[in-house]
C-alpha cells in the first residue's frame, strides 16, 4: 500500500468514527431538546454513509445555552478531540511515506544499499523534521505549498496558511496525545472535528498529485509553479 492508499484508508476509517459522533450527538440533542431523534436520518448515516448537516454548522439546530450544555456534558468533545489526533497522524504519516517513495525515486539510479544508507540517516520525530527532510532532500519546501481552502467559520480551525494548519493540527495532536485534552483549542462540536478533516483530505490530494506529476513525470503544474515562487523569495 503506498501513501496515498494509506491516507485514503485512514481518511475512510476516520470518516466512520466521525458518523459515529454524528450519531451519538444527534441523540445528546434529542435530549437536550426532549424531542424525538430523526430515525430516517440515523438510518441515512448508518447505512448510505451520509453525514448530517450537524456536521457543517451548530447555529442553525442549537441556541447558545443548548451548545453549552453540550460542551458541559462532554463526550462529544472527547470524540472529536480523537477526530482531530487521527487526522493529523493521517497526514504525518501521509508526509513520511510519501518522503520515502520520492526519495527512492530520486535515488532509483543508485544501488539499494545506497538508498537504505542515506534512509537510515534520516529522522522524521517531528514535524519540523520531515519539513526539513524535504526541503534538503528534495527541494520541496512544505509551508510553499500553499492550494486554496476553504474555511468553516464556527469551528476552531481557522488556519490563515495550509502550514499553519498543518502545525495546529500538530500542537492539537500533542496536547491531546500527553494532556488528555487540548486546553488550547476550543474542540467541542462536530464541524471542530469535520474541518480539520476537510483540511487534510483536500490538501494531502492536491498535495500527491500534484507532486507526482513534477516528480514522476517532470510536469509542473499551478500549485507547484507557485510554490516554486514562494519557496525561490524565501532562497533570496
Amino acid at each position: 500500500m503506498n501513501a496515498i492508499e494509506a491516507f485514503n484508508k485512514q481518511e475512510e476509517n476516520i470518516g466512520h468514527l466521525l458518523r459515529a459522533a454524528d450519531v451519538y450527538t444527534q441523540h445528546v440533542i434529542a435530549s437536550l431538546k426532549n424531542s424525538s431523534v430523526n430515525n430516517e436520518l440515523i438510518s441515512k448515516i448508518v447505512n448510505e454513509d451520509e453525514l448530517s448537516t450537524l456536521n457543517y454548522s451548530w447555529r442553525f439546530f442549537l441556541s447558545e445555552q443548548e451548545y453549552e450544555k453540550l460542551k458541559e456534558k462532554g463526550q462529544t468533545r472527547k470524540i472529536c478531540e480523537e477526530i482531530v489526533l487521527s487526522v493529523y497522524t493521517a497526514i504525518e504519516r501521509y508526509l513520511i511515506d510519501k518522503f520515502k517513495e520520492y526519495l527512492a525515486h530520486s535515488l532509483s539510479s543508485q544501488s539499494e544499499r545506497v538508498y537504505l544508507a542515506v534512509e537510515k540517516r534520516i529522522s522524521y520525530k517531528s514535524l519540523k523534521q520531515i519539513k526539513d527532510n524535504y526541503r534538503d532532500y528534495l527541494d520541496i519546501h512544505l509551508p510553499s505549498f500553499e492550494p486554496e481552502q476553504g474555511g468553516f467559520e464556527e469551528s476552531w480551525f481557522q488556519p490563515k496558511t495550509s502550514w499553519e494548519g498543518i502545525t495546529l493540527l500538530s500542537d492539537a495532536r500533542n496536547e491531546i496525545a500527553h494532556e488528555g485534552t487540548a486546553r488550547s483549542f476550543n474542540i467541542f462540536y462536530l464541524i471542530d472535528a469535520y474541518a480539520p478533516l476537510h483540511f487534510a483530505t483536500r490538501w494531502v490530494s492536491l498535495f500527491n498529485i500534484n507532486f507526482d506529476s513534477m516528480i514522476y513525470d517532470g510536469e509542473k503544474h499551478r500549485f507547484v509553479k507557485e510554490h516554486d515562487d514562494r519557496y525561490e523569495k524565501i532562497k533570496t
